[in-house]
C-alpha cells in the first residue's frame, strides 16, 4: 500500500539523507514493515539508518549496526529491500490531528 505524505527517509554513511519510494507491507501498531525501491546511483552507497515521516511527524527511526549497513553498488539498477521499523508514539499535542493509521493490505 502507498500512503500520501508518508516518506522513507534512508541515511547514508556521511550523514547525507535521501527519499525513497516505498510500500507499506504491513503494520502491527507497534512496527511497520516496508519495501525500500532505491534507485540506481553513479557511485556506491551505504546506509547505515533510516527514518519515516507521514506529513510532518517522524513516526521512526533505527541506526543500523555496523556490520548491517545496506550496501548498493553503483550502476545497479533498481534496488529493492525489506525493513522493519518500531513505531514512536508520540504524545498529540494538537486535538484535531489524528494519529496515523495504515492499513497493512
Amino acid at each position: 500500500m502507498y500512503l500520501k505524505g508518508f516518506w522513507l527517509i534512508l541515511i547514508e554513511s556521511d550523514g547525507s539523507e535521501m527519499a525513497v519510494a516505498s510500500q507499506i507491507l504491513s503494520n502491527d501498531g507497534a512496527h511497520l514493515r516496508l519495501q525500500a525501491h532505491v534507485p540506481p546511483a553513479w557511485y556506491p552507497q551505504t546506509f547505515t539508518g533510516y527514518k519515516v515521516r507521514h506529513d510532518v511527524d517522524i513516526l521512526g527511526w533505527h541506526r543500523l549496526p555496523p556490520g548491517e549497513a545496506i550496501q548498493v553498488p553503483a550502476h545497479a539498477g533498481l534496488h529493492s529491500i525489506e525493513l522493519e521499523l518500531p513505531l514512536i508514539r508520540p504524545e498529540r499535542t494538537n486535538g484535531d490531528r489524528q494519529p496515523l493509521s495504515v492499513s497493512g493490505d
